[in-house]
């Protein structure tokens, strides 16, 4: 039997909501008096495999719970209960942006952010120019990050994440990255990646990008799994469902 690339097993996460800071102070301080939160569960038990090689597609409208999963497989948040394991590198993106020194130049930050991960310099001088040359940002490469629109940043975060050589990818919303030329040039790397055998983890409101390249999809509702299949059946039967949604709500 072959390890799957990500193990997922009863993973769950609650939050706690207070009302005001005061609250949550006093809890702090306080903690074996009466709970001041109300708790709010983003994601109830979630068990799942996804096998090396899959492009899997996570769907659902806002707060269903899917960008939490990710942070939670990216360890940059604790689940509640439960457990994963990931085999393999991985790389996420998760907030495009996010991670960068605003002072630091376009390329200082590439080191800056490779170190992070563990990357070695000499791997990143390796990588440079495809990065450089995919991000397309010519001369703003040398500016400061704090220059950089929101869609530059965008460019180089992705342009980084797509060349380290990851064994295993997560993206939230990657394929809504830049203008409609950039978008379709995510998409030719996202294609490539997939015949090169990457494992991928693909969150987007994009149901044609879904069926286009992913395997299998998951549903999520207000936390739930709602269905996991094959990609084009799961996406065929979130569309009416949210079809249903908006009608109600007008």
């Amino acid at each position: 039997m072959h390890q799957p690339a990500i193990e997922i097993l009863n993973l769950t996460k609650t939050f706690k909501l207070y009302s005001n800071q005061k609250d949550q102070l006093l809890d702090y301080i306080l903690p074996f008096t009466a709970p001041r939160y109300r708790p709010f569960t983003a994601l109830e038990p979630l068990s799942l495999d996804i096998p090396h090689g899959e492009v899997f597609g996570i769907i659902g409208k806002n707060g269903s719970g899917k960008s939490t999963l990710f942070k939670i497989l990216a360890s940059v948040m604790s689940p509640t209960n439960g457990s994963f394991t990931i085999h393999g590198k991985l790389t996420a993106l998760l907030e495009l942006s996010a991670g960068f020194n605003k002072d630091l130049n376009g390329i200082e930050n590439l080191y800056y952010l490779g170190a992070i991960q563990g990357i070695r310099r000499e791997e990143m001088e390796e990588k440079m120019e495809d990065i450089i040359r995919f991000a397309e940002l010519g001369d703003y490469m040398y500016q400061p990050i704090r220059m950089y629109s929101s869609g530059m940043q965008s460019r180089l975060a992705f342009s980084m994440a797509v060349h380290v050589d990851p064994e295993i990818l997560i993206s939230d919303e990657v394929l809504s990255v830049g203008d409609v030329r950039f978008q379709q040039k995510c998409h030719r790397r996202i294609r490539e990646m997939k015949e090169m055998g990457k494992t991928i983890l693909l969150c987007t409101h994009n149901l044609g990008a879904v069926r286009e390249f992913c395997d299998r999809a998951l549903w999520l509702h207000e936390g739930k799994m709602m269905a996991i299949d094959n990609a084009k059946d799961v996406c065929d039967a979130y569309e009416p469902f949210m079809l249903l949604k908006t009608n109600q709500a007008v």
